[in-house]
């Protein structure tokens, strides 16, 4: 469980990728979140 809390500060599934960069799209107003999530 250790490993676990260890990684929680980053993105470690390709779905927290998809929505972190999607979130960092949408602070910069390139993309609309909710057509894709």
């Amino acid at each position: 469980m250790d490993a676990k809390k260890h990684r929680k500060a980053e993105p470690n599934t390709d779905v927290e990728m998809r929505k972190a960069f999607a979130d960092e799209l949408v602070r910069i107003g390139r993309f609309d979140n909710s057509r894709h999530f």
